[in-house]
């Protein structure tokens, strides 16, 4: 007999499915195994063949019987996010094994492309307690779409073997369908069940017909609203835990969710975790697992911190009422995300923005700051010992040489910080030697806002290798339904020193006694003694010199900049490597010198040599002098060391690099054919031995440089630093502060200037100058242009740079702060004493072929009884001005001893400026020795 479904007998939205067991020889014409996804994309649902219950001429498994029913809501009238709530009845006679499966499933089996706008939800099976299943309590196995990951398109019900004693029992299967939102044209689909049971009987137990009809525009609105908890202040060195609840009314979008940081170059304020915590009844057809939503962060420039968040929730579907207001528990989807403060004093007080924004459907619909103030940090916070350390690593034999990589997974504790400090014991007769441990931010887990992924240095302490890494921050943000949330992956790495004498013989095993945790409190990690090889062959490391600038032109004032790189094999380790930058060695042309060199950049591969590339820039750089006629040093060298690179290279290339930076510039202005050619000599050696030798040809030339700008503009703005208007006759400062861009080089010329003879522009020089033009030198004189009376003063100071070199690669911002991009020019004015009102002053910075900067700056003079209380107020403080005329040298020196012996007399000096008029002089408080004036200043008139 031939198994059917008959579709007549839906009727008032019941349906009923009768079957009858085919014959063998009939089945297959049928009948057909159910296939289908797996959990994820690209999967399929694999089911064993199950062994086949032994004969029996009684049984009663093929009374097994199954009724579908739709409990609730129309099929033939179906709407986004309206409900269809259907019940599968199956009756079980009385056996001693009948073996079960159910198959729910939306989606087209055959059709490929299909995308299904039916989704199910809320499965459940109630059990008879007189059954027994092999399998336990049965689990819906929820399956999602391959073409939507927020659509469960099918599910399988295992059942297991069942024993149903004494009478024929029934199962109910309920579960529900909904409508979401897809770009299928068609309006009718399908909800179908099978069934597997008695030894690979297979059954087309029942299919609705379902037909999907648009909304109406009225009723398909979208409506959020949000509320943000979260503290208005966040201490250095912890973080700040935020809470979100949307109330979002809607039928079915994509919704979106961003959290992104300040946007300071550097690493001040970093975006912890977002993540999904709850959602409410209206959002259950979709899935409500939390971790099934991930986030992508964003790496900030430095990339040791997150500056942003962003979960792409992908399709959410709501089966609550369109005609309900929006802000009902029903309709809230909750989540949360942290922002930490990183320990940098220097910006207490600060006020730092991040923005929250959540977009549905594509549109942005809540885009609001969150403002934060930084305060300073709390060292009184308690700190626990991790909860529990467990090896990931497993390793037991390793060579003389080696540096080894130990990944350790530590518990622990949520709402507060943990201590983690590693020790291992120097032993004099083991060769493992603890030398750098870092942990894992990206592997760690959600309740980690941020952690420290940089390298930490080894330091030797009573006996003891240790590496103390401070505390670390854990929240609360979710609550551990795994250990990975507060699974805190730290990197522990020791090197095996081939120089130490030991025994090499099978059998003889080296332990590795090492701590981990709070202190002495520490947790000893079971590490596996290991047995040690001999040293292997190591091959040397492969370098390269490339340009670090777009320019092969070395000017007298300019700079040209190598970038050495060197690439390390994984497993390798060499000893006492040096790095050295020489200019060509010709008396006619003039001598190199090397403004700077530096150990730049050491990918995460080499731990050791990135915990301590701070050491290597600051005691491992020398500017040996190779010719003794150079007014200067003409050569560099950086020392290195050793440097072990870990078992095995990372995915990215980089991370097995080592970049060492030389910034070079001509020594002095010897007479040269412009545009001749330049020999720099790179050479690197590995334990006093030469291992290559590079020399990089560039162009000696003059000045001043060609336009290498290219149309770049620069940025700048002035900076006065009066607090108040400036009384006739005494002295002021501000500062015109030039950003340079990146890699580039140019002729600048920095020019201040007045038209009215009531101000002197006195002094203009270098005030600082920022990391990215380590060639720029800062007592690069100015030049000056009297008023028509020269005892009124200068009417114009200008500095020329001839080839002012920005060899760095930081990027430049057009906000008002300092940054490696910047040169700072001290400008120091006078106001006449004859002035009555407020001045200008015109900045200007003309640059490369055809840029140019001009500012106007008004300086605010001190008129009627201002000045007067002002002058008052100056000369009890000791400031000093005289505009005596035309004194001689005998004279001013005198008058000088006067007054600073007056000042040192009273001690109420804060400030002393002396200014002589129109002559030329200055004087500095080195020069003077008036130690007991730390804030004193002297003018300079030229």
């Amino acid at each position: 007999m031939r198994g059917f479904w008959m579709s007549s007998l839906i009727q008032n939205c019941y349906s009923q499915v009768t079957f009858y067991l085919d014959t063998t020889e009939d089945h297959a014409d049928h009948s057909h195994p159910l296939t289908g996804d797996g959990d994820k994309s690209g999967h399929r649902h694999n089911r064993t063949k199950r062994e086949a219950p032994p004969s029996s001429s009684d049984s009663e498994n093929y009374r097994t019987d199954f009724k579908l029913n739709i409990v609730s809501g129309d099929p033939a009238s179906m709407e986004l996010g309206r409900v269809l709530e259907y019940e599968l009845q199956v009756t079980i006679p009385p056996t001693e094994r009948l073996d079960l499966l159910v198959d729910i499933f939306t989606k087209d089996v055959i059709a490929e492309n299909y995308v299904p706008p039916l989704a199910i939800f809320g499965v459940k099976a109630d059990l008879p307690p007189e059954m027994t299943f092999s399998v336990g309590e049965p689990t819906p196995k929820m399956i999602l779409s391959e073409s939507l990951n927020n659509v469960y398109d099918r599910v399988v019900i295992e059942f297991g073997n069942i024993v149903n004693p004494d009478t024929s029992r029934n199962i109910l299967v309920r579960f529900s369908v909904t409508a979401v939102r897809t770009r299928m044209t068609s309006k009718t689909h399908y909800v179908t069940v099978g069934a597997e049971f008695d030894f690979e009987t297979y059954v087309w137990v029942g299919q609705t017909e379902v037909t999907v009809n648009p909304a109406k525009a009225t009723e398909d609105e979208k409506k959020l609203e949000v509320d943000v908890s979260g503290p208005n202040e966040i201490a250095l060195d912890s973080a700040g835990i935020f809470s979100v609840d949307m109330f979002l009314k809607m039928r079915s979008d994509k919704v979106t969710i961003s959290v992104t940081g300040p946007t300071d170059l550097e690493d001040l304020l970093a975006v912890g975790n977002l993540g999904v915590t709850s959602f409410s009844e209206n959002y259950r057809a979709v899935p409500n697992d939390v971790n099934h939503y991930k986030t992508v962060l964003t790496p900030s420039a430095t990339k040791e911190t997150y500056s942003a968040a962003k979960i792409d929730m992908g399709l959410i579907t709501s089966t609550g009422s369109i005609y309900q207001k929006a802000r009902i528990d029903d309709n809230k989807i909750s989540f949360t995300f942290a922002l930490f403060a990183l320990n940098k004093p220097e910006y207490i007080g600060e006020t730092k923005t991040a923005m929250l924004e959540i977009t549905v459907g594509g549109k942005s619909m809540y885009k609001e700051p969150i403002h934060v103030n930084l305060t300073d940090i709390n060292l009184d916070e308690p700190t626990n010992n991790v909860e529990d350390v467990l090896p990931v690593t497993e390793l037991s034999r390793a060579a003389l040489g080696n540096l080894l990589k130990f990944t350790l997974h530590l518990n622990v504790t949520s709402g507060g910080f943990t201590a983690v400090r590693v020790m291992l014991e120097a032993d004099p007769e083991s060769p493992m030697q603890l030398c750098s441990a870092r942990f894992d931010l990206e592997e760690s887990g959600f309740n980690l806002p941020w952690v420290n992924s940089s390298s930490a240095q080894a330091e030797l302490v009573d006996g003891n290798y240790v590496v103390d890494l401070g505390r670390v921050f854990v929240s609360q943000q979710r609550s551990v339904s795994s250990a990975k949330e507060n699974t805190l992956v730290l990197e522990v790495f020791v090197y095996v020193d081939y120089t130490v004498e030991v025994s090499l013989k099978e059998g003889s095993l080296f332990p590795i006694k090492m701590k981990v945790g709070k202190g002495e409190d520490g947790l000893v990690v079971p590490f596996e003694a290991l047995t040690l090889e001999p040293k292997r062959f190591m091959y040397n490391p492969n370098v390269e010199v490339k340009d670090a600038v777009g320019w092969r032109e070395l000017y007298v004032s300019g700079a040209v900049a190598l970038d050495v790189v060197v690439s390390m094999p994984a497993a390798a380790t060499h000893s006492n490597i040096t790095v050295s930058v020489v200019g060509q060695n010709n008396p006619s042309l003039p001598g190199l010198h090397i403004c700077r060199a530096r150990l730049s950049f050491v990918g995460r591969a080499m731990p050791c040599l990135q915990a301590e590339q701070d050491v290597v820039n600051r005691e491992g750089v020398s500017y040996p002098k190779l010719n003794p006629a150079r007014h200067d040093t003409d050569s560099a060298q950086v020392s290195l060391g050793t440097v072990s690179h870990i078992p095995k290279a990372l995915s990215n290339i980089t991370e097995s690099k080592m970049i060492i930076n030389f910034v070079a510039t001509m020594q002095d202005d010897a007479e040269f054919a412009n545009g001749a050619t330049y020999g720099i000599v790179t050479t690197m050696s590995i334990a006093g031995k030469s291992v290559f030798t590079d020399e990089k040809k560039v162009l000696a030339t003059r000045g001043p440089s060609k336009d290498l700008l290219k149309n770049n503009p620069i940025f700048a703005f002035t900076k006065p630093l009066w607090a108040a208007p400036i009384v006739p006759g005494m002295v002021a400062e501000f500062e015109l502060v030039l950003k340079a861009p990146p890699r580039t080089m140019g002729l600048y010329l920095v020019e201040v200037s007045t038209a009215s003879t009531d101000i002197s522009v006195c002094v203009l020089k270098i005030k600082s100058v920022g990391d990215s033009m380590p060639c720029l030198d800062p007592e690069t004189p100015a030049s000056y242009a009297l008023h028509d009376d020269p005892n009124d003063g200068n009417k114009r100071a200008s500095i020329a740079l001839q080839a002012l070199a920005n060899v760095g690669t930081y990027p430049m911002r057009t906000v008002k702060d300092l940054d490696p991009n910047t040169v700072v020019f001290s400008v120091m004015i006078r106001v006449k004493d004859s002035a009555t009102k407020n001045k200008a002053l015109k900045c200007r910075v003309s640059y490369g072929s055809k840029g140019n900067f001009e500012e106007s700056l008004i300086v605010p003079v001190a008129s009627g009884a201002a000045a007067k209380a002002a002058q008052h107020d100056e000369a009890v403080s000791g400031l000093v001005v005289t505009s005596a005329p035309r004194l001689n040298s005998q004279a001013k020196a005198k008058q000088r001893r006067e007054k600073i012996a007056a000042a040192k007399k009273t001690h109420l000096v804060y400030r002393l400026t002396i200014c002589y008029w129109p002559y030329t002089h200055f004087c500095s408080i080195e020069s003077l020795k008036l130690r007991d004036c730390a804030n004193m200043s002297c003018g300079r008139w030229l």
